[in-house]
């Protein structure tokens, strides 16, 4: 059963448009706010997105560490906003830091996943 779902994963993270578009889709179906609908879409593919640039990263640099700087990345990011929260505002939200990383994870993941992509693509072209 888990060897399923790793591979239905897999699939998705591979090719993350596709859980953004269904994802969309059956939100947009259950909402029928568009603003609501790419919003949630987004939050979710953050979740394909995490695997392919992880699976991707590891491919282009021979390496194992890819999730890892992606988890070091995050955790940076929320430091420092957390920091600039506590001197603007004088109090710490950590809801609002996570959902602000998580979203603009999700453009720097989309960036991250073409840059990556192509780089492997012509890697492997190379080697042939």
């Amino acid at each position: 059963m888990i060897q399923i779902f790793s591979q239905v994963y897999a699939f998705l993270a591979a090719l993350p448009f596709i859980p953004f578009g269904l994802a969309w889709i059956i939100a947009y179906a259950a909402l029928r706010n568009r603003r609501s609908s790419m919003l949630l879409a987004m939050d979710i593919t953050v979740i394909f997105l995490v695997g392919a640039v992880t699976a991707l990263f590891n491919d282009v640099f021979s390496s194992g560490f890819g999730f890892y700087l992606l988890l070091l990345l995050f955790l940076i990011i929320f430091g420092l906003l957390g920091n600039a929260q506590m001197r603007l505002k004088g109090r710490f939200h950590p809801a609002k830091i996570l959902k602000s990383i998580w979203r603009l994870g999700f453009f720097a993941l989309c960036g991250a996943y073409v840059l990556l992509l192509i780089v492997g693509i012509t890697l492997q072209m190379g080697e042939q």
